[in-house]
């Protein structure tokens, strides 16, 4: 029988979240649309609601390194070149994380990019400064929105497979996903399996740590991958040591290259008395 305790990760900034919250932190961007009405009619939607000439996503597939994109453009009111253009700057702001408002032949673009995601609003020259801060506001629900979308098509597909009982992935990434909008930080989410038949047998230590869940600000990458077994995330798996507050990356660079490395980490095993559950 294997045996899974849950392991927490909150990555990046989690300190500092935990601190901005005593203080009092400034108003953060409102809830996300849903990503289950991406691309559409949501792009649509919105699109008209700011009378753009059109809608951009610009994305790399976190687990292929391959760009996608996706786009809703009036067609009467942009030319192919036009288009094009604003494709390629979107790309550009992906790749260097911009954001802002630029002037171009078919009018002002305002984009946002994060996280490897860059989307982006065209609108009518000549907009004032409410009407490119709203379209900012807006363009960061869409962000929110998009990174979360592989989470929502995960959790409906292992739904759909345990209709009777939910499984250990969908329960990690459920979690990593509701940590993420409550704490504001990045989320990871791994489970010890050993091949003992009861909690605390010795063959525990000798067990594997998989990351069951990530959340929509992390390394989608780093799903179902097994750590290093000297990893500080590990080590809080295996019951090495009761809880870290560290910097740098508690995985073990189980991932090569990772696009944005934690700074404030805060690692904590979840318990129901005193056993990892």
């Amino acid at each position: 029988m294997s045996f899974w305790p849950l392991l927490l990760g909150l990555l990046a900034g989690a300190g500092s979240t935990w601190m901005l919250v005593r203080r009092g932190r400034a108003p953060g961007v409102a809830p996300g649309v849903s990503p289950h009405l991406l691309p559409d009619p949501a792009l649509e939607w919105l699109r008209k609601a700011h009378q753009a000439s059109g809608v951009w996503v610009a994305e790399m597939d976190p687990r292929e390194g391959e760009p996608h994109a996706e786009r809703v453009v009036d067609a009467e009111r942009l030319s192919v070149a036009q288009i094009v253009a604003v494709d390629r700057r979107l790309e550009r702001a992906r790749d260097q994380e911009q954001s802002g408002a630029e002037r171009m032949e078919g009018g002002t673009l305002v984009f946002h990019a994060a996280a490897g995601v860059a989307v982006g609003l065209l609108l009518p020259g000549g907009a004032d400064a409410a009407r490119l801060d709203a379209a900012e506001s807006d363009l960061r629900r869409l962000a929110d929105g998009v990174r979360r979308r592989p989470q929502i098509v995960q959790l409906a597909q292992a739904n759909t497979q345990e209709a009777s009982l939910e499984s250990v992935g969908s329960v990690g990434l459920r979690l990593a996903y509701q940590l993420e909008r409550m704490l504001d930080a990045q989320v990871v989410v791994a489970a010890f399996e050993s091949g003992g038949d009861a909690p605390g047998e010795e063959t525990a230590s000798e067990g594997t740590v998989r990351v069951i869940g990530v959340s929509g600000r992390g390394d989608r990458r780093l799903l179902d991958s097994m750590l290093p077994a000297d990893s500080d995330l590990a080590r809080v798996a295996r019951g090495e040591t009761e809880s870290l507050f560290m910097e740098g990356d508690p995985l073990g660079g189980v991932v090569p290259d990772r696009r944005h490395r934690p700074g404030a980490v805060l690692v904590l095993p979840l318990r129901a008395g005193e056993l990892c559950v």
